[in-house]
């Protein structure tokens, strides 16, 4: 009798040990539905979208792309936000990139390369709105301004958080990407939060396991000096919100300078006590910066 008692415990134990992303996810999502928050293909593109007008000229439209070898999951402070917390009725996309999530990998390398990852990304959505207020991490703020510099009269307002993207080292980076595994995920976890939360090292083992199977070394090895956005972002024309943690050591303050030196009338926010993901660590400030370019303040 006692067999039949604990061999299901046994089994949903190893379950948790063995697939702890996939618990991860499976809760997420039952989170995101009692938030109203939808998944949906677009082009072959997987999006979390939360629509608070069923007319989209009625609201501002938010495109949030996340960072190499994150997901959409990243923005789940975001989707999940009371809608009095924003500053007008918003309609949230997130999207995940190719490989993520249900997005599945691109057969060409060369369309990993940001000038087509932000033609392809943008083409995929930009039917659901007329305008667009972009906001971007990491990599992906790499990306959105690619789409912001392309698509001028399309986009709003450009929030980059911790953006990737100017020809810059990223030496300490790209060996953590190039080769993942449990140390190196640890080692970025301690550089991208400004208070890491320590985690079992099956943890980061599974989440290598993960980084090798995104195409993280497709999108790295298709950059050339062509797709980096010293260029774009001069042609940039709606307001751009420069979002920094003072932690940031995944990409450090010396990027967000120079950000702001290519684009003067670009505001830099710095923020305290925060490390490179901002929306997640110091969501206050993320939410007012969002605000402020909702309300074009």
């Amino acid at each position: 009798m006692l067999m039949y008692v604990f061999l299901p415990i046994s089994i949903l134990m190893a379950w948790l040990f063995t697939a702890p992303i996939h618990l991860f996810m499976t809760v997420q999502d039952l989170q995101y539905e009692l938030y109203d928050v939808n998944k949906k293909m677009h082009a072959n593109l997987e999006f979390f979208e939360r629509k608070e007008c069923v007319s989209a000229d009625k609201c501002r439209c938010l495109l949030l792309v996340h960072g190499l070898g994150d997901s959409a999951y990243t923005w789940s402070k975001t989707l999940r936000a009371d809608k009095e917390e924003w500053a007008m009725p918003v309609n949230l996309y997130a999207v995940n990139l190719p490989g993520s999530g249900n997005s599945p990998q691109w057969e060409e390398a060369s369309d990993y390369s940001t000038t087509k990852m932000a033609e392809k990304v943008f083409s995929a959505i930009e039917k659901e709105c007329p305008q667009w207020d972009l906001v971007g991490n990491s990599f992906g703020g790499w990306i959105t301004t690619k789409i912001a510099a392309r698509y001028p009269k399309r986009v709003r307002s450009l929030t980059l958080l911790g953006a990737a993207g100017l020809n810059l080292s990223y030496d300490h980076i790209t060996p953590m990407f190039a080769k993942p595994n449990a140390e190196s995920v640890e080692k970025f976890q301690s550089m991208a939060y400004y208070e890491p939360t320590p985690l079992p090292k099956y943890i980061y083992s599974e989440i290598a396991k993960r980084m090798k199977r995104l195409p993280i070394k497709e999108m790295m090895l298709a950059q050339s000096p062509q797709d980096f956005v010293e260029q774009d972002i001069k042609k940039v024309k709606a307001p751009i919100y420069l979002i920094w943690g003072e932690n940031d050591q995944v990409i450090p303050m010396n990027h967000a300078l120079k950000f702001k030196e290519l684009r003067p009338k670009a505001r830099l926010e710095m923020a305290r006590n925060c490390g490179h993901l901002p929306h997640k660590e110091c969501f206050k400030v993320f939410r007012s910066a969002v605000n402020e370019q909702l309300l074009g303040i």
